[in-house]
């Protein structure tokens, strides 16, 4: 069991690790684009680009930093009630909440791959023709990254009766 609680840990860390640098390079992207429009349009040539792609990048933080924010904690928890009960209930009601959870943001990854496959072929409506499977593309990974660091959590909860390891030990940029 000692080897399993390591390779759990190993994971949920690498993923969310992945995914906290998938949704920062998404952030730099649009940080630089909408700079470059700021400063472009105030000397008068204004880009053409930024504000499409920096939807696309909004997408991306949004669903690609899904696994950190699971990892950290960060997603909101309404516990004003759970707080009152006795430490042994709120134990059960966290696990049969991170699986009820789970068992939605599966369901939202299996109705995604239809939207996905839709959309292979699709392009923008603008001039620059992107291909729409890039975009649905970061949706289905963030939304796979979440749910692998979701499985890890119910498993190590269940096995070892623990969150997995520490929070803090998600690298950053």
């Amino acid at each position: 069991m000692g080897k399993l609680s390591k390779v759990l840990g190993l994971v949920s860390k690498y993923v969310a690790a992945i995914s906290d640098r998938s949704a920062v390079i998404c952030l730099a992207i649009m940080t630089v684009l909408i700079t470059a429009d700021v400063i472009g349009r105030a000397l008068g040539i204004p880009t053409l680009i930024a504000d499409e792609i920096s939807r696309y990048m909004l997408v991306g933080i949004a669903f690609l930093g899904l696994a950190r924010t699971q990892k950290t904690g960060g997603h909101i928890d309404l516990d004003t009630v759970t707080r009152l009960l006795p430490i042994q209930v709120q134990k059960i009601l966290s696990v049969i909440a991170l699986f009820i959870n789970f068992a939605f943001v599966v369901w939202l990854f299996i109705v995604s791959v239809p939207n996905f496959i839709n959309n292979l072929h699709a392009t923008s409506l603008s001039y620059l023709d992107v291909p729409m499977w890039i975009v649905h593309l970061g949706i289905l990974f963030g939304i796979g990254f979440l749910i692998i660091q979701m499985l890890t959590e119910l498993i190590t909860l269940l096995f070892f009766g623990r969150a997995p390891a520490s929070n803090v030990d998600v690298p950053v940029l």
